[in-house]
């Protein structure tokens, strides 16, 4: 239902992107740490539930990755990494 009304919106206003998708997904970093894909996965659809715009999901993913890192790695450098993966 909850995806339904975010397809709506966003069909609607033509957009649908906003934080609150990207608010809900640190869980979702920590559930899947030793799994980049489903971690991946699971952040876009946890954003889909109510924000249809893929650019939501894509931020929720680069997000929980960005965690991850941190959290396996110690540096906040995950963000830059999944956004300047060649650097």
């Amino acid at each position: 239902m909850l995806a339904e009304a975010a397809s709506a919106h966003h069909a609607r206003t033509g957009k649908s992107g906003g934080n609150g998708s990207l608010m809900r997904t640190a869980p979702v970093a920590l559930a899947f740490l030793h799994d980049p894909g489903g971690l991946a996965g699971a952040a876009r659809t946890i954003s889909a539930l109510t924000h249809h715009d893929p650019q939501a999901g894509d931020a929720c993913a680069m997000w929980c990755l960005a965690m991850r890192h941190a959290v396996l790695h110690g540096t906040f450098d995950g963000l830059r990494q999944a956004v300047l993966p060649a650097c």
